[in-house]
């Protein structure tokens, strides 16, 4: 790794803001952004398309192995994911899809690719990876590591009005937080796939940040 080709790992408890600012800080820095949720999203979508068990992790090792990724930025310094040569489906990022790749990605013979699919993004140019695993398995020796966390009243705030604005009224505060709740206890109890904090990575608190405060912050400590 040379300075040309400086890697950010990005994590956090869900509701932290770490795929927005995972997103805006690579466009702010015109790195890319590689967010490894949509490898195990691709994997579950085509393993759904071909009916192949998702039990089965010979077969979903094979489907990954077939799938050729290429995370691009595009001239707006926005990163785009390609796979097999066409512009990443959106139909991966809907409910159904992401329930199915987290089965997906409890695979190591799954993951193992994914990571050789992140790893190899290095070649062409600084990174910005978004992803459980990227500073301690990914990229352990990576430059800057940072996880963002918030209390979970916060989060739950956050969380409310992402829905609310995206047109979903029937949405229940104390609802939200009890699922924010059971989804760290989940996300921090996953063997060796569960969120980890190294001794060189460091905690953003975001409870009075908005999200271009918190991007402007990581690229202060970026670049400093």
């Amino acid at each position: 790794m040379t300075d040309k080709h400086i890697v950010i790992t990005i994590d956090g408890l869900v509701a932290s803001g770490k795929s927005t600012v995972s997103r805006k800080l690579a466009q702010k820095l015109y790195f890319l952004h590689v967010n490894s949720g949509a490898l195990y999203r691709n994997v579950a979508f085509w393993a759904e398309k071909q009916k192949v068990s998702l039990k089965d992790e010979n077969q979903l090792e094979k489907i990954a192995q077939s799938l050729k990724f290429e995370f691009k930025l595009n001239s707006a310094g926005i990163t785009e994911l390609y796979v097999n040569n066409m512009p990443c489906s959106q139909e991966i990022f809907n409910e159904h899809i992401g329930l199915l790749a987290s089965q997906v990605s409890m695979f190591p013979k799954v993951r193992t690719v994914a990571t050789e699919v992140q790893r190899a993004q290095l070649l062409n140019g600084s990174l910005v990876l978004e992803g459980r695993d990227a500073g301690s398995i990914v990229f352990p020796n990576a430059k800057f590591k940072f996880y963002l966390t918030a209390s979970v009243e916060v989060r739950a705030e956050r969380r409310l009005k992402d829905q609310l604005a995206q047109g979903n009224p029937n949405v229940n505060l104390e609802e939200i937080k009890e699922n924010l709740e059971r989804r760290d206890y989940t996300d921090t109890h996953k063997g060796i796939y569960s969120l980890k904090i190294t001794e060189t990575t460091q905690i953003i608190k975001t409870d009075d940040l908005d999200i271009d405060e918190i991007v402007e912050l990581l690229a202060v400590k970026v670049k400093a």
